[in-house]
């Protein structure tokens, strides 16, 4: 058989003869970045690990963890096109996260993680759908541009808690529906930032909008946030009487179509706005990116 005629071994199955692997101190801060995020790209890892390095140099880390199964890898679709074939995300498997619990000095099994360990390849994908992942992927292109400038300019961020750890919070409203009868309705951000400043504290509730939520639903979410704050269940649930909701939207046409919604649904200029492409490709704490309720077209720094 000549080298040509050789079958490549699949993407998304493990070797049985795997290449060598020293565990080196790159190699946690991967797998620690992997579990703190829950899913990773090979792309955004080089972001925030291996700034200035070639792309080659995560992806050779990258395969040699998942082939000793530190590491699983979830196809997604490189793109649009079916002829892009796909493109693997990374979450914990069972050896990375009993060296995360390891090092945490926890049992493996007390130790939440994506996954759980499923160590599903090849034959027996993780149940999970594609918008799913472009959704969490996307939050965190928005945490790790958070996390890249707040280094930069001395800051820490101090907390960050993702949806799942906001849904186990169950805060929740009553709101008056076009009907006048009041629901009960969960108040749920994608995520929720403090920011350690020099002179203070930034506290911060992201939404990251796809375009799948209807305007009605947004508005909805507008009075939700309303009454969550009266009610002073964010006051007693983050120590904080200031917040600023921030509202990431896929275009510029839809940015403005929300902001336009949340003042009509008497959002206060605590709602500020501004598009993902803006948040990955500038400062998001000191670039002029953001719209604010009540402000039209103004831009500001979050961080003035």
């Amino acid at each position: 058989m000549t080298i040509s005629t050789i079958p490549k071994r699949k993407r998304f199955e493990r070797s049985d003869d795997p290449p060598p692997l020293r565990m080196t101190e790159r190699d946690r801060a991967i797998l620690r970045a992997v579990h703190t995020y829950r899913m990773l790209t090979c792309e955004q890892i080089q972001k925030l690990l291996f700034p200035g390095a070639r792309i080659e140099v995560p992806r050779t880390r990258l395969r040699k963890l998942y082939h000793h199964r530190y590491l699983e890898r979830i196809p997604i679709p490189a793109s649009a096109s079916p002829l892009a074939g796909y493109m693997p995300v990374y979450r914990l498997a069972r050896l990375g996260a009993a060296l995360i619990a390891f090092e945490q000095q926890t049992p493996v099994a007390a130790l939440k993680y994506w996954g759980q360990g499923d160590d599903r390849d090849g034959r027996q994908q993780a149940s999970v759908t594609t918008p799913f992942i472009a959704h969490e992927l996307a939050m965190n292109d928005v945490r790790i541009a958070f996390t890249l400038a707040a280094k930069a300019h001395g800051y820490a961020i101090a907390t960050w808690h993702d949806e799942p750890t906001l849904r186990g919070f169950k805060d929740s409203v009553s709101v008056v529906m076009e009907s006048g009868r009041p629901h009960t309705v969960a108040v749920i951000p994608d995520a929720y930032c403090l920011l350690e400043l020099p002179d203070r504290r930034a506290h911060f509730c992201l939404e990251l909008d796809r375009s799948t939520m209807t305007t009605a639903r947004f508005q909805q979410k507008i009075q939700a946030y309303q009454a969550y704050l009266a009610s002073g269940q964010f006051s007693a649930r983050f120590h904080a009487q200031r917040v600023r909701i921030l509202t990431i939207a896929p275009s510029l046409e839809r940015l403005q179509n929300l902001q336009q919604k949340t003042e009509e649904a008497g959002g206060s200029p605590i709602y500020w706005f501004t598009t993902l492409d803006a948040v990955v490709e500038h400062d998001p704490l000191h670039d002029l990116i953001w719209t604010v309720a009540g402000r039209g077209a103004e831009r500001s720094p979050l961080i003035a």
